[in-house]
């Protein structure tokens, strides 16, 4: 009876004039009623999952782009200062070109 008391809101009085069966009866709606609420909740949660993957699917698209163009940019900057560095070493000094 507590249970019923709990989920319809009855006071224990509200209850007194119920037979066995009828209250069995009632017990038997809230199952039901349970059930129907966590079949809503599991759908609900089915398309806030949905949801989520179809929202973040491109964003992480663009993030593999993003890491795939930073490393692309981090090689040309390598192959530059790689450059730089050998022209400074293979290139005259300062003094050769002066005394010249």
């Amino acid at each position: 009876m507590a249970d019923l008391a709990v989920v319809f809101h009855w006071a224990p009085s509200d209850m007194d004039h119920l037979t066995l069966t009828e209250l069995m009866e009632w017990r038997e709606q809230r199952a039901n009623g349970q059930e129907q609420i966590s079949m809503a909740r599991d759908l609900k949660l089915q398309l806030v999952l949905s949801t989520i993957d179809k929202v973040t699917k491109p964003l992480k698209a663009i993030t593999g782009r993003n890491k795939e163009a930073a490393a692309a940019f981090k090689a040309t900057r390598d192959q530059i200062s790689n450059c730089t560095n050998s022209r400074a070493t293979s290139g005259p000094t300062a003094k050769q070109t002066s005394s010249r």
